[in-house]
């Protein structure tokens, strides 16, 4: 079975004809309509008839993800609001392949606004009503995971980031970076970034990927201890990947 972060390409092309089947419901306006048109049938077809989870993955980043990104507040407004009794479940779908998430232009487009302006003649969703949603929501594939290491100040390490990543990373992650399985990188917070004590505010190289995409670099880098962002450490091949971090546990130190 061709997957998608971790969905069917079967469930993302039903979840892509009722996201249209929704936006029919709601509006008529002509700028939305159009924008939703732009997934046709050829691509939904595109989705079922996928042979790889590459060509599955290159179909929807180059004709689907940018749809879905400039509709995320249509979709995720009606979800929390489940608008019809069935935008929640619309919204759940998408979110479930991550058909929303990613960076987008901040200039505001003619969609941006016709969807500002439909958006209008319903209600808010009340911060209970938001609480629900994301509380329910389907958890997030990606997860952000790293190599714990203290960048000092003035000790000439970061010139050394990418070089890192170019040597150690990213030539274990070629298979699921065609999958859109293996995302940002660089040197940053791994754990809470939130942490009111700065020294369990965990910093290092951090990269965003799927759990088996972290545990296939636990297992090609034995040396390294992979983290996950609640500082746990992943381990390869076990039923239960992630273990809360031993703290005397040896591991190769970071030393570029």
């Amino acid at each position: 079975m061709i997957t998608y972060k971790g969905v069917s390409a079967d469930e993302i092309a039903d979840s892509i004809i009722k996201a249209k089947q929704l936006v029919y419901s709601l509006t008529s306006d002509p700028e939305i309509i159009s924008h939703i048109e732009r997934l046709t049938d050829e691509d939904i077809k595109d989705v079922r008839t996928a042979e790889t989870q590459a060509e599955l993955a290159h179909t929807i980043r180059s004709k689907l993800i940018g749809v879905f990104i400039f509709a995320n507040e249509f979709f995720k407004t009606h979800g929390a609001l489940d608008t019809n009794n069935t935008a929640r479940g619309v919204a759940y779908d998408l979110m479930r392949w991550e058909a929303m998430a990613g960076a987008r232009s901040l200039v505001m487009t003619q969609t941006d606004i016709a969807i500002e302006k439909h958006l209008q003649a319903f209600p808010q969703p009340t911060e209970e009503q938001l609480i629900e949603f994301y509380k329910n929501a389907p958890p997030a594939f990606m997860q952000r995971f790293g190599i714990e290491h203290d960048l000092k100040d003035g000790d000439g390490f970061s010139d050394d980031i990418g070089k890192f990543f170019e040597e150690n990373i990213l030539p274990h992650v070629k298979d699921f970076q065609q999958k859109d399985e293996f995302g940002m990188y660089g040197y940053g917070i791994i754990g809470d970034i939130y942490a009111a004590e700065k020294d369990k505010r965990k910093v290092g190289f951090m990269f965003e990927c799927s759990v088996e995409c972290a545990q296939h670099l636990a297992k090609t880098l034995p040396d390294y201890k992979i983290i996950s962002s609640k500082d746990e450490v992943v381990k390869a091949k076990t039923n239960t990947a992630l273990k809360k971090r031993d703290k005397k546990s040896p591991h190769k130190k970071l030393s570029l």
